[in-house]
């Protein structure tokens, strides 16, 4: 059963000329990282301290909003506002469905309006939001605004949960820091396909603890009963002199490294899902050895390219692919029809929409072959002139000028990947 909402004039989020990027509702707040001495030797002992200077944990567990949906007249208590629009029209559709708010889209949308509902956190400086997301064919592919979440608009900024997407059913959980005060929550959807959102709860919470110990080019912070071993901070020296020579970095400040316990841990407090990313200068990860995601950081010396060029590397300069060699595993994705042709991924948007164990290998397998049959030159040539801000268009016509007709470059690279090695 369904109950159409009025459409209410009211506007709160980001309006956008077509064809120019917005920022996602869901925009990650940073973890910040105490300051660090500027030589990379350990410290005496761990420090202790909060997640950000002057956070004062609140009592946890007292609930500011809890809803539920139980019927149509419960969306009366949000208001609509505009999350993203490239046109004034088409809209999404927003309606009350079966004890749940279900939000459409198809790609003809041009207009997302995201509901939102007010109130005070009650002097609270740390909240957790959570909701219950259910998804049919939520497709992030050329989307050009992907957001599917539960977001927190206030004084400091604004932050969300993870973005879901393809047909599912699943909990979302973020914990942020606010500014004490008045607060906007609500949720969005700007992709095509169709969402219902559910047990939507604010709730106060605390500041999470972090114990802070330099030691070697890292500045580590691990959550309470989670520690580094010996054996993985060798480990991490040994891929730093690795990757810094590869990249000719000859020194570097230290590098933030958040160990979380698992993935739930690092959803909540980053809002991102996964194992493990690079956000800035820090490294965030549930594994204590690291080199990929270091990679990334020292790579910034050569510049910021498209996914599948910044991916592919990390891939080789790890070593492996799924513990595998990076060769290998290409011809047997290549063997199974997984494969898919380097230049079709040149889009980090497209590379991104493909699963990870084919898009990760078909990256890495490029990379492997640039260097292996044109130098590490001309994989440096095409590091730079590719840039993950260009259009997919002009990134297409740098790599065709750096390696010749994609075509060509697709068949050679697909040849050398099924090749007996």
């Amino acid at each position: 059963m369904s109950a159409r909402l009025p459409v209410v004039a009211m506007f709160l989020g980001c309006a956008c000329a077509d064809g120019a990027p917005a920022p996602p509702l869901a925009e990650t707040i940073a973890l910040t990282s105490a300051s660090a001495p500027a030589s990379a030797a350990p410290a005496e002992a761990p420090t202790v301290v909060p997640a950000s200077a002057g956070a004062v944990p609140a009592p946890a567990g007292d609930t500011l909003l809890t809803e539920s949906f139980d019927g149509a007249a419960a969306v009366d208590g949000w208001k609509r506002m505009s999350g993203a629009e490239m046109a004034a029209t088409p809209e999404n559709e927003i309606d009350w469905d079966d004890g749940a708010v279900r939000m459409r889209a198809t790609r003809e949308t041009r207009k997302w309006n995201a509901l939102y509902r007010e109130l005070d956190t009650g002097g609270a400086s740390w909240v957790t939001v959570s909701a219950k997301i259910r998804t049919d064919g939520i497709d992030s592919t050329d989307a050009p605004r992907q957001n599917c979440n539960l977001f927190l608009k206030h004084g400091g900024g604004i932050g969300g949960t993870r973005v879901v997407t393809g047909t599912q059913t699943t909990t979302v959980r973020r914990r942020l820091e606010v500014k004490p005060g008045k607060v906007a929550l609500g949720f969005f959807c700007s992709m095509p396909g169709q969402a219902w959102f559910d047990d939507i709860k604010i709730e106060k919470s605390v500041a999470p603890v972090w114990t802070e110990k330099a030691h070697g080019h890292f500045l580590y912070r691990t959550l309470p009963g989670d520690t580094i071993d010996d054996e993985a901070l060798a480990y991490n020296e040994e891929s730093f002199r690795i990757v810094s020579e590869y990249f000719g970095v000859k020194e570097h400040a230290p590098i933030p490294f958040m160990k979380y316990p698992d993935a739930a841990t690092i959803e909540e407090l980053t809002g991102r899902a996964g194992n493990a990313f690079r956000q800035g200068p820090d490294i965030h990860r549930i594994w204590s050895r690291d080199r990929h995601e270091m990679v990334h950081v020292l790579a910034d010396a050569w510049g910021d390219p498209p996914a599948l060029i910044a991916e592919g590397l990390a891939v080789v300069l790890s070593g492996s692919w799924q513990g595998k060699p990076v060769r290998e595993y290409a011809r047997e994705l290549a063997q199974k029809g997984g494969w898919h042709a380097p230049s079709s991924l040149i889009g980090s948007q497209r590379f991104r929409s493909v699963p990870d164990l084919e898009s990760y290998a078909v990256g890495a397998a490029f990379v492997a072959w640039v260097e292996a049959t044109h130098g590490k030159a001309k994989l440096k040539n095409l590091y730079v002139k590719l840039e993950n801000k260009a259009s997919d268009a002009d990134n297409q016509k740098r790599f065709e000028e750096v390696l010749g007709p994609s075509a060509d470059v697709d068949t050679k690279v697909k040849a050398w990947a099924l090749a007996d090695h």
